[in-house]
C-alpha cells in the first residue's frame, strides 16, 4: 500500500504540476499580450509628450489671455496722441503758484453773506434817496403848478397895466 500511495501522490503531484506548468499556447498568449503592451520606455515618453502637449495647451491659454488683455491697451498712435495733447495743453495749465495766487486773491473777494450784509445799508440809502427824489418831484410839481398860476397872474396884471396905460392915454 505504501507504494500505491506514493503512486497517488506522485499522480497528484504530476497534476499538479500539469496545472502548474506554463504551456507553449499559454507563452504564445502571454507574449500577445506583452506585444499589445507598451514598454516602460515607450509609457515614460509618452507621458513626456503629454506633459509637453499640457505645458503647450496652457501657454496658449496664457498667450489667449495676454492677446485679449493687448486688445484692451491704446495703440501706440493713440499713447503719442494724448501725449502730444497733454504737452500742448500744459502751458495753458494753472501752475500751484498761480492757484495759490487765485486762492488768495478769493480769500479777499467778499462772500455772498458779506455781499448781503455790505448792500443792506446801499439798498436803504437808495430807498431814502427815491423817496426824497419822489417827494422833490412832488414838489417840483406843485412848483410848477404855482408858477404857471403867478405866469398867469403876471400876465393878468400885464393885461390890466396896459389896458390901464392905454385908457389913461
Amino acid at each position: 500500500m505504501r507504494e500505491a500511495d506514493w503512486v497517488e501522490r506522485l499522480w497528484q503531484q504530476i497534476g499538479l504540476l500539469a496545472t502548474q506548468t506554463v504551456t507553449k499556447e499559454d507563452i504564445q498568449r502571454l507574449e500577445g499580450k506583452l506585444d499589445s503592451l507598451a514598454s516602460e520606455d515607450a509609457l515614460e515618453k509618452l507621458a513626456g509628450k503629454l506633459d509637453t502637449l499640457l505645458i503647450n495647451a496652457a501657454t496658449k491659454v496664457e498667450v489667449g489671455r495676454i492677446e485679449s488683455r493687448m486688445e484692451l491697451l491704446p495703440l501706440k498712435e493713440d499713447v503719442h496722441r494724448i501725449e502730444t495733447r497733454l504737452t500742448d495743453s500744459l502751458p495753458q495749465m494753472v501752475t500751484k503758484q498761480e492757484w495759490s495766487a487765485m486762492e488768495t486773491r478769493l480769500a479777499r473777494t467778499l462772500t455772498k453773506e458779506d455781499f448781503s450784509h455790505a448792500i443792506v445799508p446801499l439798498r436803504e440809502a437808495l430807498d431814502s434817496a427815491a423817496q426824497r427824489l419822489s417827494d422833490s418831484v412832488q414838489q417840483i410839481n406843485s412848483l410848477r403848478n404855482l408858477v404857471g398860476i403867478s405866469l398867469a397872474l403876471n400876465a393878468f396884471t400885464l393885461l390890466l397895466l396896459v389896458l390901464l396905460l392905454l385908457r389913461t392915454r
